[in-house]
């Protein structure tokens, strides 16, 4: 049910940027919490220093994995239904949330670094989300039709790679792991395993959205480029 809160939000109107960031921190709270607990048992069994070596490792890694799937199925989302999201805010006097309170005040740097990140790891999809959103601002119905027919196109083969990254595979591991008497297995998979398939999934995207990018103002290929 992970993400339920925030599919009903959007659903019933009631989603906001602040939302949004809240939702985020506390996931992240409760898989520090989470990570804690496993280094404190793994200390026992293989020392403080690398367990605490392979909970960093294996968090900071967690980090930068659920920032490029979250990112990437919100550009899709946004590129095909016209779902807003953090990344659309709109940046005036009052700032990425449109307010000027303390909160916002004091996660807005937060906010910005999490779409600096994205940004670094997929840059070309900027040019795609520009693209969208000034097919939306002026009507062009049909130049937004031709965007959301290269997305299709070239990014959405790449939803199910992302579900590789995501939190299911990550809880069954988890769940192996214990059944295996070790945490170690869980920050191997997600240190190690999970970058490699990162690595794969940031390639497959940038050479998507190349692809997609490249061809606003042209002719359409015959068949998606990203596992060419």
């Amino acid at each position: 049910v992970d993400g339920a809160d925030g599919d009903l939000a959007r659903i019933t109107g009631r989603s906001s940027p602040i939302g949004e960031m809240v939702d985020g921190i506390c996931d992240y709270a409760s898989h520090i919490v989470l990570y804690v607990l496993l280094a404190f048992v793994l200390t026992r069994e293989i020392g403080a220093g690398q367990a605490w070596a392979w909970t960093l490792a294996a968090g900071a890694s967690h980090i930068v994995q659920s920032n490029h799937v979250e990112v990437q199925r919100r550009f899709y989302q946004y590129w095909t239904y016209g779902v807003p999201w953090l990344n659309n805010s709109k940046d005036n006097g009052s700032g990425l949330f449109g307010s000027g309170g303390i909160f916002a005040r004091v996660f807005e740097p937060i906010a910005r670094g999490y779409l600096h990140l994205a940004a670094g790891m997929t840059p070309h999809a900027r040019q795609i989300d520009a693209a969208v959103s000034a097919a939306m601002a002026s009507g062009d119905d049909t130049r937004l039709a031709a965007i959301r027919a290269e997305v299709a196109r070239e990014q959405k083969p790449l939803l199910s790679f992302l579900k590789l990254l995501g939190p299911n595979p990550r809880a069954i591991v988890l769940g192996f792991a214990m059944i295996a008497g070790s945490p170690v297995w869980y920050f191997f998979y997600q240190a190690v395993v999970l970058n490699v398939l990162l690595v794969i999934s940031v390639q497959l995207h940038n050479r998507a959205a190349m692809a997609t990018a490249s061809r606003l103002d042209g002719p359409p290929p015959p068949a998606s480029a990203a596992f060419s």
